[in-house]
């Protein structure tokens, strides 16, 4: 099996190759071909060997040598062969949209193709639009891994409405840049090998896995500087095309316009939650209405633009920084004006009151399940404060728990500033003092206030669970007065955190021969509700629970798994009735793995047999 890297290492190599990338771009475009045909000639490799074992043992059959023993080989040379060859079949979907047609959009049919021809990119095939806050471009092989790509635009109507038509231009641009030069072409074939080989890691262990171990996190560090370059080449072409002003224009402004509609469309919206049973049915035409007539404030504006440009090029993102896209662009950031017309008015005219209510009928359609959860969910929470409320009203006297959730709710339904007493009320709490620390660490360091600093850099020795999340906060606030130092300090121990919660999560997946088990710690009282819930399966027989000994963040988490037999060795419990059933019902009571006797965890039961608190259950 390959070295696991880690994120630091990661980032380190990613420099390095970017370095390759800039010095000599033609040869590093060369370097990612040959990891490509080193996935694809592997393959081809074991697929040969395989049938040439196939033929062998064929030919020993043909010849007299016929055994059960042949057979069983010829089958699992059959199966391995197989598998190699539905890893080459990767399904690309077109890509989804409202297809548009000349009469829907005479004047941006023009605009593209004036762009398309003074990019040189090629013609496309569909213009779809979309309900993203996006556009993209995109190229699919007809023949599959033979090509003969088949190309799209795509164009979000929320971006359109947001931007000017002369910045959607430069957004055009752009995207007619990357068809231009093929990166949406040789990024396909990119996606195809990382398919092939994701597939090939999840067949099983032995070879296939270890190759894969080894030869996927290097194709995708090589991959992100090329990812970023193939920005900057459309960025450079957009620029050529519209010039370079507004090109930077474009990209400031969308950050910008962005943050205006979380502020004014999706953070009230998402209030909405507990009133409205329904989800909106004209999300986009509200969408319209706010980008022409609310207010921008220019304090806000800049802000937010000032955040943005505080962003630094990193591994978790292949696209450039703005700050290094504008650098690239040789231009000063700037809040754009806001537009008097927009990008949807200008290029749809007529047509945009009628596209504007075909796209505000799937978003409908596509939000109205979750929505409608969603407000039973916030409702139920909504009412479940209201009750704490009455009851604090009446003098009652909380426990821990219910005081954190009471001043959540505060927070949540009245103001930061009336929360605050309220979590630091609870800092002495042995159950939720952390999480109160953390909350009110996190309201003042938005606020660039030093106190919410302190308080999370002394959580995160506490607490090393939350030190990802403290470790982003501090990154940020730091870069925002201006200490780059400890912002990098910062941002190494997020680094570092990651990489211990994705063996945490590893840990915590899975169970073996080799795990310790020991007791299980809970208290008596969750013992008894959990006994009750497993009374409700008659085929259970017994229940053992127990606790999987863990190295990463061992005292802040608890790893449980319950083991269970049932009455009859011949007994199996239906995966889609009573086996689902009986998951929820445990996780309900209290999270935790359930392993059954049988199957590949035959070898608990002498473990968790030799723990005399185990048996918490016996029908």
């Amino acid at each position: 099996m390959a070295k696991k890297w880690t994120n630091e290492e990661f980032e380190a190599y990613v420099h390095r190759l970017e370095t390759q990338a800039q010095r000599d771009p033609a040869a590093y475009r060369k370097k990612i071909v040959g990891w490509i045909a080193l996935g694809y000639g592997f393959i081809a490799l074991l697929l040969l060997g395989t049938l040439a074992l196939l033929a062998l043992v064929v030919s020993a059959m043909i010849s007299g040598r016929f055994s059960g023993g042949l057979i069983k080989v010829a089958i699992i040379l059959l199966a391995f062969a197989g598998t190699l060859l539905r890893s080459l079949w990767i399904t690309v979907t077109e890509p989804e949209g409202v297809p548009l047609t000349r009469d829907d959009a005479p004047q941006l049919f023009e605009m593209v193709e004036r762009l398309r021809q003074k990019t040189g990119a090629p013609a496309f095939s569909k213009l779809l639009l979309t309900t993203e806050y996006n556009a993209a471009a995109a190229q699919l092989p007809r023949l599959g891994i033979l090509g003969w790509p088949k190309n799209y635009l795509i164009v979000g109507l929320p971006l359109m409405q947001a931007l000017s038509p002369q910045e959607f231009e430069s957004v055009i641009a752009h995207e007619l840049g990357h068809l231009r030069s093929g990166h949406a072409h040789f990024g396909s074939k990119v996606y195809r090998i990382f398919e092939t080989w994701e597939r090939l890691a999840e067949s099983g262990k032995g070879m296939l896995a270890s190759f894969a171990h080894w030869y996927l996190p290097h194709l995708n560090a090589y991959t992100f500087p090329l990812r970023r370059q193939d920005e900057y080449e459309a960025d450079k072409i957009a620029a050529e095309a519209v010039g370079a002003r507004v090109a930077a224009d474009a990209l400031c402004a969308g950050r910008v316009r962005s943050s205006l509609l979380t502020k004014n469309l999706w953070e009230p919206l998402q209030k909405r939650l507990s009133q409205e049973s329904e989800a909106p049915r004209h999300i986009f035409l509200e969408q319209g209405r706010i980008l022409r007539q609310e207010s921008s404030d220019p304090t806000t504006d800049a802000r937010t633009l000032r955040i943005a440009l505080l962003e630094d090029t990193s591994f978790v993102n292949s696209h450039p920084a703005l700050k290094d896209r504008l650098a690239a662009l040789g231009e000063e950031a700037r809040v754009p004006e806001k537009p008097t017309r927009s990008a949807a008015e200008a290029f749809f005219g007529n047509n945009l009151a009628r596209l504007t209510e075909i796209l505000d009928g799937i978003w409908y359609r596509s939000a109205s399940v979750g929505w409608r959860k969603g407000h039973e969910e916030a409702l139920a929470a909504r009412n479940k404060f209201d009750v704490l409320a009455t009851r604090r009203g009446n003098g009652a006297v909380f426990t821990d728990e219910e005081a954190y959730e009471y001043a959540s709710g505060v927070e949540e339904y009245e103001s930061e500033d009336a929360a605050l007493p309220l979590y630091q009320a609870l800092f002495d709490s042995e159950k939720v003092g952390n999480q109160a620390r953390f909350d009110v660490g996190r309201i003042l360091i938005e606020r660039d206030e030093p106190e919410g600093a302190a308080l999370l850099e002394e959580l995160s020795q506490r607490w090393p669970l939350a030190t990802g999340a403290a470790m982003r906060l501090l990154r940020n606030y730091h870069k925002r007065v201006g200490d780059e130092d400890a912002a990098r300090q910062a941002y190494t121990r997020a680094l570092r955190h990651a990489d211990q919660v994705q063996d945490w999560n590893q840990e915590r997946s899975r169970l073996t021969s080799k795990d310790t088990l020991i007791a299980h710690g809970l208290s008596a009282e969750k013992v008894v509700e959990l006994r009750e819930t497993l009374a409700q399966f008659e085929d259970l027989g017994k229940a053992y629970l127990v606790q999987k000994q863990v190295v990463n963040f061992a005292e802040d988490t608890e790893f449980l798994i319950l083991v269970v037999q049932l009455k009859k060795k011949s007994m199996r419990m239906n995966e889609e009735g009573d086996w689902r059933k009986l998951l929820t019902a445990v996780d309900e009571a209290v999270p935790m793995m359930v392993v059954p006797i049988y199957s590949s965890y035959s070898w608990i039961r002498k473990a968790v047999e030799a723990i005399p608190s185990a048996l918490i259950y016996a029908a």
